[in-house]
C-alpha cells in the first residue's frame, strides 16, 4: 500500500508515518516543516496552496492531516485560519485525484460538536448538531464538506475521523497538558481557565493512530464519518492532579477568566467506530498520563554527556 501524509511532520502526522512504516506501506510525506530527525519515508517539502507534485506514480491512500491548528490561533486570525483549511483541503483532494488514490482520509476535530455535549449531559454522536464556537471549528466544518462533495466528484471514496483531545508524546507544547508538565517542572504558576471543572474526552495517540490505519483500508468506512473518542471526559482539575502525580511534583494554580470560544465539555460517542471499524480506545487515561510524562521529562531534561 501507498500513502501520501499531509502533515507529516507534526504530532498525529509523524505517529502514523511510524505506524504505517512499520506495517510495510510505502510513505511520502508532505509538510512545509523539515523533519527533525532522519526520515524512515520520502518527504517533500511544499505546502498546500496549490495541489503539488510529488513524484509519486500512484498513491492507494491520502491521510490529510496537514492544518492551521489551535483555537486560540483562529481566535487571533479567524479568516487566515478558515481560508487555509479550507483551501488545503481542496487542494489536497485535487492531489488525491492525480494520484488515483482510492481514500482520502481527513481529520476533523470534535470542535465542531461546541457545547452540545455540555448542554445534554450526554455523548455526542456523529448525527448530533454542529454548533462551532469559533473559527477553527468552523473551518473544519466547511472541510468535511468539501471533502464529501470534492471526493464525490473525483471519485474517490472517503473516510472522516473527527478526533477528540489527542494527546500523548509529541504533542504541541501550547496544548493544556504540556503546560501543566512544564509548569510542575519549573514550579511555575498554571493559569487555569474557569473553576477546573471543565471535562475533555481525552484520546490517546496510539489509538487515534490505529484509527486512521483501520478506516483506511475497512470497506465499512467508505464515506463515513466517525467519532474517535476515549469516551471518559476527564476535568481539567483532575488532569492536572494526574499531571503532577505522573511528574512527582505540584503545579500552583492560578484562576483565570474562561473563553466563551471553548467548550465546557467534550464527550463523544465512539460506538460506529466499533461496530464498523472494530475500534476502541485501549489506553486508558492514567496510561496513557504516565507515558506522557515519562516522555516529557526525558524531553525537557538535558542529557548528563550534554556539555
Amino acid at each position: 500500500m501507498r500513502a501520501i501524509v499531509t502533515g507529516s511532520t507534526g504530532f498525529i502526522g509523524s505517529a502514523l508515518i511510524k505506524r504505517l512504516v512499520a506495517d510495510g506501506w510505502k510513505v511520502f510525506g508532505l509538510d512545509r516543516r523539515i523533519p527533525d530527525e532522519c526520515c524512515s519515508y520520502e518527504f517533500r517539502w511544499a505546502g498546500l496552496s496549490v495541489p503539488p507534485f510529488l513524484g509519486a506514480e500512484t498513491c492507494d491512500v491520502v491521510f490529510h492531516l496537514a492544518a492551521t491548528p489551535g483555537v486560540m490561533t483562529s481566535v487571533s486570525d479567524p479568516a487566515g485560519v478558515y481560508a487555509n483549511n479550507v483551501s488545503s483541503t481542496a487542494n489536497a483532494i485535487e492531489m488525491a485525484k492525480r494520484y488515483g488514490a482510492k481514500r482520502f482520509m481527513f481529520a476533523s476535530s470534535s470542535t465542531v460538536y461546541g457545547n452540545a455535549a455540555a448542554d445534554t449531559g450526554k455523548p455526542v454522536d456523529e448525527l448530533t448538531p454542529l454548533d462551532p464556537l469559533n473559527a477553527y471549528a468552523a473551518s473544519k466544518i466547511a472541510c468535511e464538506n468539501a471533502v464529501r462533495d470534492m471526493a464525490r466528484f473525483a471519485d474517490i471514496d472517503y473516510a472522516i475521523l473527527r478526533l477528540f483531545s489527542v494527546y500523548g508524546p509529541g504533542m504541541r507544547g501550547d496544548l493544556a497538558m504540556p503546560k501543566i508538565a512544564r509548569c510542575a517542572m519549573d514550579e511555575a504558576d498554571f493559569p487555569m481557565r474557569g473553576d477546573g471543572s471543565s471535562r475533555r474526552d481525552y484520546t490517546y495517540i496510539d489509538d487515534v493512530v490505529d484509527a486512521f490505519v483501520r478506516a483506511a483500508v475497512e470497506p465499512k468506512a467508505k464515506n463515513r464519518t466517525f467519532n474517535v473518542c476515549g469516551g471518559s471526559p476527564v476535568s481539567l482539575r483532575d488532569t492536572i492532579a494526574a499531571v503532577e502525580k505522573a511528574m512527582g511534583a505540584k503545579v500552583n494554580v492560578k484562576e483565570c477568566n474562561e473563553m466563551p470560544y471553548d467548550a465546557v465539555a467534550t464527550y463523544g460517542d465512539n460506538t460506529l467506530a466499533a461496530e464498523n471499524l472494530g475500534w476502541s480506545p485501549k489506553v486508558g487515561f492514567d496510561d496513557g498520563i504516565k507515558r506522557f510524562s515519562e516522555w516529557f521529562k526525558e524531553k525537557e531534561t538535558p542529557s548528563a554527556t550534554q556539555p
